[in-house]
């Protein structure tokens, strides 16, 4: 009990020591069900912060993705910060989660030329993450049924590819349009289903860009349960005058030849999926091994 309790309300920075949140920790001891649930956080406006985190921009969002996944991103802080400006300047924006309390300061840098201080950032805790995951469902519940969510996310857990790939399909019509892809489509299609993917992180551990055998993964799905499915999910843009067999069948290939499942064999991980994401535009084709776009 006592591990859970740090990883809800511990993890604060105060004068170089690591601290639990007052409030939090008080209202938890006085609870007679002892329930592991947001204290602090449920106690201020987070408006101006969900207004903050909601803004438009496929940046913002991949950085928001990595933090709920557990990993630091690196941003320049001002500590100076007029609260008026927050919402005129976004890179403001990290300072003022910061100095709210929102994020905590992991390490840092400066930049001799500039002068500028950068941070490494991080979530403090699981009672903050709530805020975070809660913008992201407010994100994708305005543009998707919360059923065909659940449906997609249950076919993954279940190894139910075809099903999979027919829900996604559904989610991306949702979600763009053509024009939200360019020459970064890559990027766009790995945001979209790392962000839903934080649907289930209370039971799987979700990893992007990572290091493992000889190279880096797209996406790693690791089920806290080692008797259930693991994935390793390769994305891959069909390029001019390539085929979408063409492309699955790299992204396979890049798989097995970089040995991506290392981590999760190293884990106990028995039943491994690997699946290519290829796509044309909006079209998306989900495969794995020894399957056909018949």
């Amino acid at each position: 009990m006592l591990d859970q309790v740090q990883l809800w309300y511990n993890g604060y920075l105060f004068g170089g020591k690591v601290i639990y949140n007052p409030w939090s920790i008080i209202n938890f001891l006085n609870d007679e069900e002892k329930k592991l649930k947001p204290y602090w956080i449920n106690t201020s406006d987070n408006r101006i912060v969900d207004s903050l985190l909601s803004r438009e921009g496929k940046e913002l969002k991949e950085d928001l993705e990595q933090l709920i996944r557990g990993e630091a991103i690196e941003k320049a802080i001002d500590e100076n910060i007029i609260l008026k400006e927050v919402t005129l300047r976004e890179d403001l924006l990290w300072s003022f989660l910061l100095m709210g309390g929102y994020l905590k300061q992991t390490g840092e840098r400066r930049e001799p030329a500039s002068g500028k201080i950068f941070y490494k950032l991080s979530i403090p805790n699981e009672e903050v993450k709530t805020t975070y995951t809660g913008i992201i469902d407010r994100y994708f519940s305005t543009k998707i049924e919360n059923k065909k969510l659940e449906i997609m996310l249950k076919a993954l857990i279940d190894g139910d590819v075809g099903l999979f790939e027919e829900m996604l399909q559904k989610v991306v019509n949702a979600v763009y349009s053509y024009h939200d892809f360019g020459d970064e489509s890559e990027k766009v299609y790995h945001a979209l289903v790392a962000g839903m993917f934080t649907w289930i992180t209370n039971t799987h551990d979700i990893k992007s860009n990572r290091e493992s055998g000889y190279g880096r993964y797209d996406i790693m799905v690791i089920p806290h349960d080692p008797t259930r499915i693991g994935y390793i999910i390769e994305f891959k843009k069909t390029r001019k005058n390539e085929t979408v067999e063409s492309a699955i069948k790299s992204a396979l290939q890049q798989i097995e030849e970089k040995k991506y499942e290392t981590e999760l064999v190293e884990r106990g991980i028995k039943n491994i999926k690997k699946l290519a994401i290829a796509f044309s535009g909006k079209e998306v084709f989900v495969r794995e091994p020894g399957t056909s776009l018949v």
